[in-house]
């Protein structure tokens, strides 16, 4: 699979000057004592200049003296507005002291000093103890901090303690980079426990997003559901493929490694293997790349600096990487639904959300950088256009619709106020552009631009004479990518006015973009939701002004480590209404629940041996393909991109030991539970062990048999056989200590008996030699077996069935009188009229029904059907 090359080279933008502000900080070492191990690359005096400018002080010594102490900072060169930003100056550090600054710099990327610290909880590093452990640890320290241009600082806060904190102090793509490294270099030199660890190195941050899986389900595959414990460590954030050197500051870009922690060798080793494995057969697929050159170089700055965090869940939800530059943004993923899925989200939760607003100038004064430090806490840049001379202020709909915008349009309101001493700045108009993805066309104008035409009609025809005109235009110029939604207000005298005006068309404007929620519900589901014609949905949508979509997710693309339920169901509506989407998600969600009481289902016993047995030997594809072919849901083991709308029927990678397939039709059921287990199940013995003891008092399991039996059984048969076997040994209390018995369950491919011959005499061997050591030990317990069974059959494995009849009626409710309606699962319309529900009011009287009493009495006998909740009853008359 090709990746993305990483050109992170400063963009040549012109005559086009952008002012960002930044916040870094400033650290110093107050007690050199409380310091027992420190780097010496970027400790230096601090300016002089600065500290006059700031005013910084020793508070250990004379209160007007400057702070002469070494320190470690990062402030641009041309910043001539830098202060202390006083609300974050504490890093509850006895050895640290840091000032947090604030300022504006053109610089186009500026990088903050950071820290990120992690606990040591043991005393390797102390200088009477571990002398040569010590200094390797110290050099090891040395070689990291010199490789990634950081300094690394071990302190103890109370010298009397033993607990000591390692510090990463450095520019921030740096210590992004380093803390895998770290957190994997402490556990190697831990004195108590031994890990074994291995790595993973790619070729590119670009194959990262499809290493993990979506929502990392590849790494948590492991760390949930492995018995032993075991870390896996990436980089925490995609956005930086690079480094700061200390030549000049160039960025060299890094290959991204993965570190696999466990104190199983095995465990690693295995996690290791299936890791790259599955990674290869990802990276032999297509890769789908599209880039976006139009983009303006202020909006991409824009982008990159108060967008990491979004930017980093889109990747890690659609499994695709996102390359942003000073010249372009670049996407790319292994499949092209993927790729379109994660196009159309970053449009609309990100380029949506960015608003240009631009003003004529006849000059730019240095005191604007004032005003763009002092909105530090709004994510706003500034860029500059010297020809003609323009002002853009780049800011987002968040800022415009907060509570607390006056900030944002005092800003404006100066720059406009200051530049209107010729006529020429005076007759500009304030012009404010969005771009919107082109399938939002119609719903943000209306049909025929009805919504924009309202907006200005009612504005313009205004009878105030001072309010200034303005225009809205919504258009797609040739070979851009999306479209344009542009405001141009009329910049006249009367500023404050202008600004009032300005919010209200705002304010307007973005209460017609869309807000949306997308969440899963089964497939199985959608028909009951949309009910007979659409009336259901249509209802649900009238009620909350919403829109409703529904689509099937079957088969897109899985990951084999892990299952995939896509979001299948999108509600949208304009964000003035947005409160109506939580409305119309209960909506669903109840009329589910209800559906689900007429479903037939098995519940089959599913250990977590057979969940990795499955995924190890096949595709989660094989989900999907069942689901689709036989019309049912399968309760498998999952990863939710977002909150499920079915929460009852989906473990969210939590095992339960049972899985349930639901169906609406009793023959379509017997056929998914069928096909499931006997072409995709292993067979299973569950064996029983006790230990007895010869006096009355029980005597209660360790963990050394626990782990004794995982080195001398489990990790050598999952060595030679593979995906073949699955072996466990787990208590039946959760605490060990209080267990008597312990449950060995061998999971092996049916294909393959001799698995399990093997594997039941060596365990029987071991048994066997566990109680001959005990009786020529002081131990007074032998184990010996209560309970051995074997699931190899259909029937084995199901362990409660449910049918209903095709012909009885499951309940919905209608959410526009929350009445019950009955819904008709074999579409026997004829049956109708034989049915008539039971309206209970509000108040959960009859009120509501008291004309048809008479008419209800005259009709028996009566049948009663439980509902959700087990106290209350639906009636229905024959």
């Amino acid at each position: 699979m090709p990746y993305i090359s990483e050109d992170h080279q400063l963009a040549d933008v012109g005559p086009v000057t952008i002012i960002t502000p930044f916040k870094s900080s400033i650290f110093f070492e107050t007690d050199p004592s409380l310091t027992v191990y420190k780097s010496n690359n970027h400790w230096k005096q601090l300016p002089e200049e600065i500290v006059n400018k700031l005013k910084i002080v020793n508070e250990e010594e004379d209160e007007q003296k400057p702070l002469s102490r070494n320190s470690i900072f990062n402030i641009p060169s041309d910043c001539n507005n830098l202060i202390i930003d006083n609300n974050k100056n504490d890093t509850g550090i006895a050895a640290l002291k840091v000032i947090n600054i604030i300022g504006s710099t053109k610089s186009f990327e500026y990088f903050p000093i950071i820290k990120s610290s992690f606990n040591i909880n043991y005393t390797l590093h102390e200088k009477n103890n571990n002398n040569d452990q010590r200094n390797r640890f110290e050099s090891t320290l040395d070689e990291v901090s010199k490789k990634f241009n950081i300094d690394i600082l071990i302190t103890n806060n109370n010298k009397n303690q033993t607990c000591y904190i390692l510090h990463c102090i450095g520019l921030k793509p740096n210590i992004i980079n380093v803390e895998p490294h770290i957190q994997t270099i402490i556990k190697s030199f831990s004195p108590n426990i031994c890990y074994f660890q291995q790595s993973i190195e790619l070729q590119s941050y670009s194959q990262l997003p499809s290493f993990k899986g979506i929502k990392n389900s590849n790494l948590n595959h492991f760390t949930n559901n492995t018995d032993n414990d075991i870390e896996i460590v990436l980089p925490s954030s995609l956005i930086y493929p690079y480094i700061i050197t200390s030549d000049s500051n160039n960025k060299v870009s890094i290959r991204p490694q993965c570190f696999i922690s466990s104190t199983n060798e095995v465990l690693t080793t295995g996690c290791n293997s299936l890791l790259w494995k599955n990674f290869n057969k990802n990276n032999l697929k297509n890769s789908f790349i599209k880039k976006f050159t139009n983009l303006s170089p202020g909006k991409l700055l824009f982008i990159r600096t108060f967008y990491e965090e979004k930017l980093n869940d889109l990747m890690n939800n659609f499994q695709s990487f996102i390359n942003i530059t000073p010249q372009f943004i670049e996407f790319q993923s292994i499949s092209i639904n993927l790729l379109n899925s994660i196009i159309k989200h970053f449009t609309t939760e990100i380029i949506h959300e960015i608003v240009e607003i631009k003003l004529k100038i006849d000059n730019y004064p240095e005191n604007y950088n004032d005003l763009l430090r002092d909105n530090n806490n709004n994510d706003m840049i500034f860029v500059l256009d010297e020809n003609p001379s323009y002002l853009i202020i780049i800011t987002n709909n968040k800022n415009i619709m907060s509570q607390d915008n006056e900030s944002l349009f005092n800003t404006i309101a100066t720059i406009a106020s200051k530049n209107k001493s010729s006529s020429s700045s005076s007759s500009s108009p304030i012009t404010a552009m969005w771009e919107i993805h082109p399938s939002f066309h119609e719903f943000i104008s209306g049909k025929k631009n009805g919504k924009l035409i309202k907006i200005m009609e009612d504005n313009n025809t205004n009878d105030n004479t001072k309010n200034p005109k303005f225009v809205i235009s919504l258009e797609m110029l040739e070979n851009d990518d999306n479209l344009f939604l542009s405001l141009l207000i009329e910049n006249n005298a009367d500023n404050d006015n202008n600004m009032i005006y300005l919010k209200s068309i705002f304010n307007k404007l973005i209460n017609e973009f869309p807000a949306e929620e997308s969440f899963f519900i089964p497939e199985i589901y959608h028909k009951p939701v949309i009910g007979s014609g659409g009336s259901l949905i249509q209802t649900t949508m009238r009620k909350n002004n919403v829109f409703i979509q529904f689509s099937n997710t079957f088969l897109l693309p899985q990951n084999n480590l892990s299952l995939i339920r896509y979001n299948n169901v999108i509600i949208r509506c304009p964000f003035k209404n947005k409160s109506g989407i939580e409305l119309a998600k209960l909506d669903l969600i109840e009329i589910v629940n209800n559906f689900k009481l007429s479903q037939n289902f098995n519940v089959i016993r599913f250990s977590k041996n057979q969940f990795n047995f499955i995924l190890e030997n096949f595709t989660t594809s094989i989900i999907g393909k069942l689901e689709k072919k036989f019309n049912v849901f399968i309760g498998f083991p999952n990863i939710l991109l977002h909150n499920c709308g079915d929460d009852q029927d989906i473990n969210n990678y939590h095992h339960n030991e049972t899985l349930t397939i639901k169906a609406n039709d009793e023959n379509q059921l017997y056929l998914a539970t069928n096909e499931l287990i006997d072409d995709f199940f292993a067979s299973e013995i569950e064996i029983i062990i006790s230990s007895s003891s010869s006096s009355a008092a029980p005597t209660f399991f360790t963990n050394e048999i626990i782990e004794d039996f995982t080195i001398s059984i489990i990790n050598p048969l999952k060595t030679v056989f593979n995906n073949d076997l699955q072996l466990s040994i787990s208590p039946l209390e959760p605490i060990i200590e209080k267990t008597t018995e312990l449950t060995i369950l061998i999971t092996y491919n049916k294909k393959n008996g001799n698995v399990s011959n093997i594997a039941l005499d060596l365990i029987n061997d071991y048994l066997k030699n566990y109680n001959n050591a005990s009786t020529s030990s002081s131990r007074s317990s032998e184990v010996e077996i209560i309970s051995q069974k074997s699931f190899t059959n259909k029937t084995d494995f199901i362990l409660e069935t449910s049918k209903i009849h095709s012909r009885q009626k499951s309940i919905s409710i209608s959410p526009q009188r929350k009445n019950y309606i009955p819904y008709n699962t074999t579409n026997n319309n004829n049956d109708n009229n034989n049915i008539m529900p039971q309206y209970v009011g509000p108040s959960g009287n009859n009120e509501d029904i008291d004309i048809y009493s008479n008419y209800y009495q005259q009709r028996s006998p009566m049948k009663t059907f439980p509902m959700k909740n087990n106290t209350n009853h639906l009636t229905f008359y024959h």
